[in-house]
């Protein structure tokens, strides 16, 4: 699973419950491992839009995530309104079970010879973060 779309389409369908708008939602990793596992500024984007402290919209968003999957330990609002992410053991327990039983063959073809891979998201945070 790659836990960073199903971390942006849980915040999308926040939005558009709580808003009724849409944007893309990118999650990124946050620079210090303190901050959590997983981080959008979506909020900040959306604050002219809104016309809406970022915080608030942050807030809000963190108020209509549903985690289906059970996956999130803890949402934290930081900052202005940065949402960060921690997810629970278990679901590294299981992504690193994954990767041990899927072992060289980790890539999979998704068609026409393709490979796909396991990247690192390295999306840098904004400034004074």
């Amino acid at each position: 699973m790659k836990i960073d779309l199903y971390l942006a389409g849980q915040i999308e369908a926040a939005l558009k419950k709580a808003y009724d708008t849409e944007t893309r939602v990118i999650i990124e990793k946050p620079r210090q491992e303190t901050w959590g596992d997983f981080a959008t500024t979506v909020a900040l984007g959306l604050a002219k839009t809104l016309r809406q402290a970022p915080r608030n919209i942050a807030e809000t968003l963190v108020d209509n995530f549903t985690d289906d999957k059970e996956l999130v330990k803890k949402i934290t609002v930081d900052g202005p309104g940065f949402i960060n992410f921690i997810l629970k053991k278990s679901y590294w327990q299981n992504t690193i079970a994954e990767i041990i039983t899927a072992g060289e063959n980790m890539a999979m073809t998704t068609g026409a010879g393709a490979k796909e891979s396991i990247s690192n998201l390295s999306v840098p945070t904004p400034p004074g973060r």
